[in-house]
């Protein structure tokens, strides 16, 4: 507990607040995130990660960009308690993106055909309707169709990037952190597509890794998982700097199982629009 509480740093990032940790040990931990809401130590828990990973990063988000007290605490199942980390930071500001713009785009080499099971099609599409947590709102590809492949979409609009959402299946706790669900991807963009579907146009924007709080072999999930990863979503930082645009591709490097396929209930992102 005290090793890991010794490598917390709270920092401020887009909506909020965000610390990177290491667990040496690899003990059971709960790192509590709290929030002071009048600036005269009023505490309250905005929320509680409970892990057994060696490292990783928590953050909590949906503040206006305003100065504001932050704290941090480490706890072990024994309930035993660190000290506390108290900062004062001013959250980035940033909007969300209106997902009714969203629309697929069908680029030559892409996989973005949807998978028929249940007696629906499960299209690109259902990463923007805003509906997660359920196994079949879920843009699933068909069996074998490839990985590493990639798909691409048309934001509506020209966005520089702040920070996104990936929301995993809910479907059976054997289809989280295992068989055709993501685990590392890469995210480009671009405001003038090849019709032919080649890379040329396409800048690289960063390659991400979802995150298992427990820590738990492949198979296995707790309820924190659950909740980290189909309810309360995966919080994702773009790079700063990263650039702006319009269109956007997902390259499915590696899925948590061995399917050739793959399988994301829910994007969502955050940024500010550009001319």
């Amino acid at each position: 507990m005290i090793l890991a509480y010794q490598t917390l740093n709270l920092t401020e990032t887009f909506g909020g607040a965000v610390t990177k940790f290491k667990n040496p040990a690899v003990a059971n931990l709960a790192l509590v995130f709290l929030a002071d809401s009048t600036g005269r130590n009023d505490w309250y828990t905005v929320n509680t990660l409970f892990t057994k990973s060696d490292s990783g990063a928590f953050s909590i988000r949906g503040f206006p960009p305003l100065p504001k007290r932050f704290a941090m605490f480490v706890r072990d199942r024994w309930s035993n308690k660190s000290d506390t980390i108290i900062k004062t930071l001013t959250p980035l500001e940033e909007s969300m993106l209106d997902k009714s713009k969203f629309r697929e785009l069908r680029l030559p080499t892409d996989n973005w055909q949807g998978h028929t099971f249940s007696g629906i099609i499960h299209p690109m599409t259902m990463l923007w309707d805003n509906i997660w947590n359920n196994g079949g709102n879920v843009f699933h590809t068909i069996p074998n169709s490839g990985i590493p492949s990639w798909f691409t979409f048309d934001l509506g609009a020209k966005y520089a990037f702040s920070r996104f959402k990936f929301y995993h299946r809910a479907g059976t706790n054997g289809d989280l952190y295992n068989n055709a669900d993501v685990k590392r991807f890469e995210i480009w963009g671009s405001n003038n597509p090849n019709a032919d579907g080649s890379w040329a146009s396409w800048d690289s924007i960063g390659t991400f890794e979802s995150f298992k709080p427990s820590g738990l072999p492949l198979g296995q999930v707790s309820a924190e998982d659950i909740q980290f990863a189909r309810v309360d979503g995966e919080d994702f930082d773009f790079p700063l700097g990263a650039g702006a645009y319009r269109y956007l591709r997902v390259k499915i490097l590696q899925v948590w199982g061995t399917p050739q396929m793959f399988y994301i209930s829910e994007f969502t992102f955050w940024g500010s629009p550009r001319p």
